[in-house]
């Protein structure tokens, strides 16, 4: 037993100096001395364990320990290998992977050459007809372009000579229509005049200048007629255009040619010349206003060739029996209402005051013959000057008040009277 014992620890000695010593390759050794303790573990009755020395225990802990290392790398071993041979696998299969990618790249670089090759040569072709329809279009426009200005030449050489042939047509035609109306204006003019002389030799003259337009007059001239109760026929000019005709002057002036500075006995009978300058006289104008309702018109220029009128719906002037009293109203019109003032007074001159001025006599001081109150605020018989006046001739001159003031005399003023229409009321003017 003894010997046994003193074997056994001679042999744990020996492993023990070998589990120590041999530790660069201790991985076989652990397995080959494991190998062979386990042998002579085997052959030993040693009996129970716990009668084994200390250092046996160690050992075969260590021994224990050592197996279940070697049992550790042995399956790291295997599984070492695994992986090396499953990714030699990965790798064969990635490589023929790569082949095969590699031949399906070739094939579809090959096609794509061909691909481009055939695209370019259809581009080539298409480029070339594309060169040949623009050629053939630009050419087709040059002509097209030298067809239009050959053309436009030869419209334009047309509508120059239809042109040419027009202006002479229509040189030819205005010719012709001159020389016929140049025919034609005696005959209307003596067909007028046939027709106003027909109204003066009628066996009744017509009453005034209304009843002349309405016979079939249009001339604007001197004609004869008798008003109504009057002894005599008249002479006057009539107005046959304006505002509808059929106006008779009473007063008219328009150059200055015309004296107006009398007293009663012309202003009864009137004076100047109808051609020209005059005033028909207040028995004359009595004839024409004083046994009807009558309209007045006057008309006024500046110097600056201003035109304004003012009328009245009424105006009448009384017999010699009344001293030629005057009635008017009813203004309308754009030179203002500067006559409405002198309404029911009676006519004046230097020789017969009528006037309403307590302190003298508005003729005398003005030097002029009018319908005069205190005294007056239009005075178209005043003397005929021309534009703005010395204050010395203030309100002497012919004026209106409401156009351009006392101190301005006017280029021309007209008087004009027609028998009123009750259904001409709202006509405008």
């Amino acid at each position: 037993m003894k010997m046994v014992h003193k074997s056994f620890f001679t042999v744990c000695l020996f492993l023990n100096l070998l589990l120590f010593s041999c530790e660069d390759d201790q991985e076989n050794v652990s397995k080959t001395l494991f190998n062979l303790l386990y042998v002579s573990l085997h052959q030993f009755d040693v009996g129970s364990t716990t009668q084994l020395p200390p250092d046996f225990l160690r050992i075969e802990q260590a021994l224990n320990k050592q197996a279940e290392n070697v049992k550790q790398s042995e399956e790291l071993e295997i599984l070492d290998s695994a992986k090396t041979l499953n990714l030699e696998q990965v790798i064969n299969r990635l490589e023929n992977l790569e082949s095969t990618i590699n031949l399906k790249l070739e094939k579809l670089t090959h096609r794509l050459q061909i691909f481009e090759s055939t695209k370019a040569a259809q581009l080539e072709q298409l480029t070339r007809r594309i060169d040949a329809i623009e050629s053939t279009k630009t050419s087709n426009l040059e002509q097209l372009t030298h067809l239009l200005e050959s053309l436009e030449t030869t419209n334009n050489l047309k509508s120059e000579e239809l042109k040419r042939r027009l202006d002479a047509l229509e040189s030819a035609n205005n010719l012709k229509l001159e020389q016929l109306t140049n025919r034609l204006k005696p005959l209307e003019s003596k067909n007028e005049m046939s027709l106003c002389l027909s109204v003066q030799t009628e066996w009744i003259l017509p009453r005034n200048c209304r009843e002349v337009k309405e016979r079939g007059c249009n001339v604007s001239t001197t004609y004869l007629i008798k008003p109504e109760f009057a002894p005599r026929p008249i002479k006057v000019l009539c107005d046959l255009e304006k505002k509808e005709g059929g106006w008779t002057y009473i007063l008219n002036r328009f150059d200055g040619s015309q004296s107006f500075d009398f007293d009663m006995e012309e202003y009864e009978t009137g004076f100047g010349k109808l051609s020209g300058e005059f005033w028909l006289g207040l028995e004359n104008i009595h004839y024409l206003t004083g046994y009807e309702n009558n309209e007045l018109l006057v008309e006024l220029v500046d110097w600056n060739e201003t035109s304004v009128f003012a009328h009245y719906n009424r105006f009448r002037v009384g017999s010699e029996h009344k001293d030629y009293l005057m009635t008017v109203s009813g203004y309308d019109g754009t030179a203002g209402d500067s006559f409405y003032y002198m309404n029911n007074t009676k006519f004046g001159t230097k020789k017969i005051d009528f006037d309403h001025w307590p302190s003298g006599s508005c003729a005398q001081k003005y030097d002029a013959s009018w319908w005069f109150k205190y005294c007056h605020n239009s005075l178209l018989t005043g003397k005929y000057l021309k534009g703005d006046v010395p204050s010395e001739q203030k309100g002497k001159i012919m004026y209106w008040y409401t156009f351009r003031g006392n101190t301005y005399s006017l280029k021309e003023a007209r008087m004009m009277v027609r028998p009123r229409i009750e259904a001409n009321d709202g006509i405008p003017w």
